[in-house]
């Protein structure tokens, strides 16, 4: 259940709220592409908690910018994390593949 409830917060964290311009004749506002494929990947990522270890699995963007914008907030998602898991000791992220995984260890 704890795994749940944390994969659920961190998505809400990992999500961008940003709109491009609004257009001039509607009252419409049009997301950013860049933003949307991001946050479209932050959607898959998830928290799996066991009694000796804490991984964490976020999905890599396709897009280069996307992949800028999750490089940037590395060192934030450790931070949240190391925070709502004060009991486990976390490694520096590895990429394999398509995905980014963080591991924490019990102390």
């Amino acid at each position: 259940m704890k795994s749940i409830i944390q994969t659920l917060q961190l998505r809400h964290f990992l999500y961008q709220q940003e709109v491009s311009k609004i257009k001039m004749n509607s009252n419409t506002h049009s997301p950013n592409p860049i933003t949307a494929q991001f946050n479209r990947s932050m959607r898959k990522s998830m928290i799996d908690i066991t009694q000796h270890q804490v991984a964490v699995l976020i999905k890599v963007p396709h897009t280069q910018q996307g992949q800028k914008l999750l490089k940037t907030f590395e060192g934030q998602i450790k931070e949240e994390l190391s925070s709502r898991n004060t009991a486990y000791f976390f490694s520096e992220f590895e990429r394999h593949k398509n995905g980014l995984w963080l591991i924490g260890t019990r102390k």
